[in-house]
């Protein structure tokens, strides 16, 4: 046995599993930490072309590592055809008049993110035990960051009011939106690994942590993610509590529809109702969405698709009302589907819509027919599922994904996908 490897015969030090596993730590870090709004416009300039980068080079990393155990699975071949197709893209923008490096950006990370998730992440985690690792890393992860930014803020005794913005609370960022999706982050990571932990004391820390994470939630008021929650925590009763599936269903529209009906009974006067008071309640979303779909219907690009690059100019800010332009920007109009359309066209968002169908179809089938052989799976399914489902209705409100930046491609996706991965394998080997 090697001096790298441990005595009572786990993986060694040095395996291809655990160097995978540091270069996703190394993008969960960039996601978590170059955002801070405290950081010097000097460091930050520094610092910014990571976020990016990091997880592109993470993706070559572990392919190529775990490059012999890459498989292409029938069930998700459309994502692979529009890997391919974004992947046709980049010769053509290259050499198009007027076309510049930008606009390779968004065409290479949608295919790097296409490869990473239905073939690298399920060849690196392959079992529930290097799930259960990934999961645990990447909450210990988080919370280490919280606890040394919490140290931070109060050791330089940061008034409360500079922790939030507009009444909702941004933390050490700048965006409650982005606060909230590392909070789901962590929700479902902790709900996730609580399916997989046999340690009562684990789960109740778990549970403790989901708590907080939903204080969190709540107080950055975060709407795309407290629906995800309520659609997460939904689809999971319905699937485990057969028995009260008209029960579940109706309580969570009746929640749905309660707090949609206060927020803008809130938000509007409704004795002088505008155009403008009703694109406030989606934080200016439809009127992005408005003018984002109107630009976009420009000849060809409507089959085509965009070369994908901003028209405006993406920045981090410090709190010296300084920002930082970031180095690789990408059309963001705060809607998945929207800026699949955008980017890749009618043929693109076809073929991604399909890939996004099948996928959800494999996996409710692989949650609601489970063998009894398989019982390990049934919960770890059945949450899986509800996760997916939750992140496929966020996405009509936050474009994080196929993307690199943000904690939910980073600590969610992967072990999500890679749990259906290993159902569709076992499923296959017991036919």
């Amino acid at each position: 046995m090697s001096i790298s490897t441990i005595q009572d015969g786990r993986r060694p030090l040095l395996s291809k599993f655990n160097i995978a596993l540091f270069f996703f730590s190394l993008w969960l870090l960039a996601q978590l930490i170059i955002p801070v709004k405290y950081f010097s416009y000097s460091l930050l300039s520094d610092l910014e072309i990571f976020k990016n980068l990091i997880p592109a080079i993470a993706v070559v990393v572990c392919t190529l590592l775990h490059f012999e155990k890459l498989r292409l699975n029938r069930q998700f071949l459309p994502f692979f055809i529009f890997g391919s197709f974004c992947a046709l893209k980049v010769p053509f923008l290259l050499f198009w008049p007027n076309s510049t490096i930008d606009a390779l950006y968004i065409p290479m990370m949608y295919v790097l993110w296409t490869l990473l998730m239905f073939s690298t992440s399920p060849a690196v985690l392959d079992s529930l035990p290097k799930i259960r690792s990934f999961l645990r890393c990447m909450i210990i992860i988080f919370s280490i960051v919280i606890i040394i930014f919490s140290f931070f803020v109060a050791y330089f005794s940061i008034e409360m009011e500079a922790l939030y913005r507009g009444g909702r609370l941004t933390f050490i960022y700048s965006n409650p939106l982005y606060l909230g999706a590392i909070a789901y982050s962590i929700l479902c990571c902790s709900l996730l690994l609580r399916e997989m932990s046999g340690s009562n004391f684990e789960r109740k820390i778990l549970l403790l942590l989901s708590a907080l994470c939903l204080w969190v939630l709540f107080e950055s008021f975060s709407r795309t993610f407290m629906l995800a929650t309520v659609v997460l925590l939904t689809v999971y009763l319905y699937v485990k509590r057969v028995q009260l599936r008209f029960f579940i269903i109706s309580t969570s529209l009746l929640l749905m529809i309660f707090g949609l009906s206060f927020y803008i009974f809130q938000v509007i006067n409704f004795e002088n109702i505008s155009s403008e008071a009703l694109n406030s309640v989606s934080s200016g979303r439809i009127l992005n969405w408005g003018e984002a779909l109107y630009q976009s219907f420009e000849g060809w690009n409507v089959f085509w698709g965009g070369d994908g690059s901003a028209t405006y100019n993406q920045s981090l800010s410090t709190t010296g009302a300084e920002s930082v332009d970031n180095s690789f920007q990408r059309y963001s109009v705060d809607n998945t589907y929207i800026e699949v359309f955008i980017n890749s066209g009618v043929i693109g968002f076809s073929i991604f819509m399909w890939g996004l169908i099948n996928l959800l179809r494999f996996s409710k089938s692989a949650c609601l027919n489970i063998d009894e052989a398989d019982h390990e799976l049934d919960g770890i399914l059945a949450i899986t599922y509800a996760i997916l489902v939750s992140l496929v209705v966020s996405a009509l409100f936050y474009g994080h994904f196929p993307s690199f930046g943000n904690t939910i491609n980073a600590a969610v996706f992967p072990p999500v996908l890679s749990v259906i991965f290993l159902a569709h394998r076992r499923r296959n080997q017991k036919r």
